[in-house]
């Protein structure tokens, strides 16, 4: 279960809180976003439960890197206002991310990001944004090629090799959804923190 921190949205100027048209899984996966009806909280450090301290940091000091998973050829400009939401074991936390385009058109992206009771991130949704092009959708198009050099990488890997470099590659290899990979990426960053 996730949720959607209606709270961020309102924080930012109209043009980033546009939505493009949806797709019925879009659709979908909104309205299970929609079914916890916790009141959203702006993220402040000094609220944050312990079980999302960790995602919520973790998302916002690495708002490049997910940016690079999200639209590769954007310059990155910053993650905008964040929310959380918990009722029960369903917690969360959502960030805006804002890029400017190859053209030099400043927009924004808001990603929801599930957190188990763990803290770890269970699962990355879009939550729209300005660009009609849906988030991840570079990566979804070149993940054959992605697969297929990881398979070689780990055909000619050492085996002083890391563990985490090499589960990385072992995870790439099975061609998973660059949300899959980008939790795993964020998930170590979680651990190594704490």
């Amino acid at each position: 279960m996730s949720f959607i921190p209606r709270h961020a949205e309102t924080t930012l100027p109209f043009h980033a809180r546009r939505r493009p048209i949806g797709t019925p899984v879009v659709a979908a996966a909104l309205a299970a976003l929609a079914l916890i009806a916790a009141t959203p909280r702006p993220a402040r450090a000094d609220e944050v439960p312990p079980r999302l301290a960790g995602a919520l940091r973790t998302v916002r000091a690495e708002g490049n890197t997910i940016m690079s998973w999200v639209y590769p050829t954007v310059t990155f400009r910053g993650v905008g206002d964040c929310a959380w939401a918990q009722r029960g074991d369903d917690a969360g936390v959502a960030c805006w991310f804002r890029y400017s385009d190859l053209d030099g058109s400043r927009a924004a992206r808001k990603l929801g990001f599930t957190v188990n009771d763990r803290g770890f991130i269970s699962q990355i949704v879009d939550l729209g944004g300005d660009d009609i092009t849906p988030a991840f959708t570079f990566l979804r198009l070149t993940k054959g090629l992605i697969r297929d050099m990881a398979k070689d990488e780990l055909a000619r890997q050492q085996p002083s090799a890391s563990d985490a470099d090499r589960q990385l590659l072992e995870l790439l290899s099975r061609s998973p959804d660059p949300e899959e990979v980008l939790r795993f990426l964020l998930n170590v960053e979680i651990l190594a923190s704490s």
